[in-house]
């Protein structure tokens, strides 16, 4: 729910605030051990205008990546978005 209400193009169902509660309530429960939970929150506080803790929270997922090099490169990704003050944004699909 958190990356939806974060990255959606939809801006009626984006939630930069509400994201960050939900991504930190879920970082919290794993105890910060999943990098995919952490970059959620860094796309929501990017979402939120906070753009130094979204780098910082991109920083620790990147960090903590157990997965291959595609998730790497993503996450660096949005890591360089970050770094410019710009959100991350899902692409809108096609119907």
């Amino acid at each position: 729910m958190a990356w939806l209400l974060a990255t959606t193009p939809n801006t009626s169902i984006r939630d930069g605030k509400h994201a960050v509660a939900i991504a930190t309530q879920a970082c919290e429960r794993v105890q910060w051990n999943f990098s995919s939970y952490i970059d959620t929150l860094a796309a929501a506080y990017a979402e939120a205008g906070d753009f130094d803790s979204a780098v910082k929270f991109e920083q620790m997922a990147i960090a903590r990546l157990r997965a291959g090099p595609d998730s790497k490169a993503d996450y660096e990704k949005r890591l360089n978005l970050f770094e410019t003050g710009n959100p991350y944004r899902e692409e809108e699909t096609k119907r």
